[in-house]
């Protein structure tokens, strides 16, 4: 430390306890302090957020049933949904979902939370989105869709077919004019490639 007192904490109690999986903790906080619910502050933004992206379920359906609003974002686009999906926390993605979150808002302008869940592997997660309405060709400040991510990133084949099972517009250009296949033949991912021109042919 470089002075006699600690600095000023960036977060209140309540997002740290929600972050930390402090759950008798949040429960007397929300009840002495109900007024800090849903306050941004802290990295991940709100006490919800930063629960969902730890994986505390049982904190993250306090926080909604005392009032925390699951459709709130960060000035980045980061919202509750966005970092249960990325962080493959299915239990918290079941648990937002019935409180009809927004499903295509942009983290940072280019990731959404289908984007992320697919991008991280998290299959079931990404199927629940679907269902749930997310949308397969929305496009990101660089024009891209999750199929055109998908295609760069070489993700799991079974995150394409499920696109595609979707309706995922294959014939779609980013801001450079290149569709997901000359994305995958470009970055050499053949499989993928494979799938994108027999589903064309």
């Amino acid at each position: 430390m470089t002075s006699e007192t600690p600095p000023k904490p960036l977060a209140t109690p309540l997002y740290y306890a929600s972050q930390f999986g402090l759950i008798h903790t949040v429960r007397w906080l929300i009840y002495r302090f109900p007024m800090v619910i849903g306050k941004f502050a802290g990295y991940y933004g709100t006490p919800l957020i930063a629960a969902s992206a730890k994986g505390h379920s049982d904190i993250a359906t306090e926080l909604i049933l005392r009032g925390e609003r699951p459709r709130l974002e960060c000035s980045d686009g980061r919202t509750a949904l966005y970092s249960a999906s990325e962080n493959g926390h299915l239990e918290i993605v079941k648990v937002l979902l019935a409180q009809y979150p927004p499903l295509d808002i942009f983290f940072m302008r280019q990731y959404s939370p289908l984007g992320q869940a697919l991008c991280k592997g998290h299959l079931e997660i990404a199927g629940l989105l679907l269902q749930h309405g997310a949308r397969v060709d929305l496009q990101n400040s660089l024009g891209e869709t999750v199929l055109h991510q998908a295609s760069k990133g070489g993700y799991d084949p079974a995150s394409i077919k499920m696109l595609l099972m979707y309706n995922a517009n294959t014939r779609s250009k980013d801001a450079s004019g290149k569709t997901p296949l000359e994305i995958a033949r470009e970055s050499g991912h053949e499989e993928i490639a494979r799938l994108l021109w027999e589903h064309d042919a």
